[in-house]
């Protein structure tokens, strides 16, 4: 899926670790603390846009447009913001400039922020949210 697959490019590139700094899923069991870490990762996926076909293919999805909302959680604002950057400058993956890459085993055209980090005001546990969204064009996995 491709919420595991922009994860793993946030593990890679060493932004945060699964299952520690790092939860995957709108329905992601989120600790009520994280030990060690001012601020952890969510990354969900959520309807994108519509498929791109190609005369090869007939009816069958050449790419896929999902999207994505990637948003740090904390209690101290300068870890919250400082994730959510390192989030937001890590995944960016531009076609024109590499021609695309494999992010999980998946080929990406690519990975578009659709805007700058915002505050999100808190989650139910009285964390702050940070977040932003972004448009992926990838093959179907």
């Amino acid at each position: 899926m491709v919420d595991d697959e922009i994860a793993g490019r946030l593990v890679e590139k060493s932004v945060a670790a699964l299952k520690t700094t790092l939860f995957i899923g709108a329905k992601a069991q989120l600790p009520k603390r994280v030990t060690g870490a001012p601020a952890f990762l969510v990354v969900s996926c959520y309807q994108g846009r519509d498929p791109v076909r190609t005369h090869d293919r007939g009816t069958q999805t050449a790419y896929a447009r999902p999207r994505l909302q990637v948003v740090a959680h904390g209690d101290e604002p300068g870890a919250v913001w400082a994730l959510a950057m390192a989030a937001y400058e890590a995944l960016p993956l531009d076609d024109d400039a590499a021609g695309g890459a494999a992010v999980g085993g998946v080929w990406y055209l690519r990975i578009t922020p659709l805007q700058d980090p915002w505050e999100m005001g808190l989650d139910d546990a009285g964390r702050l949210m940070v977040g932003f969204n972004l448009e992926t064009e990838k093959r179907p996995s």
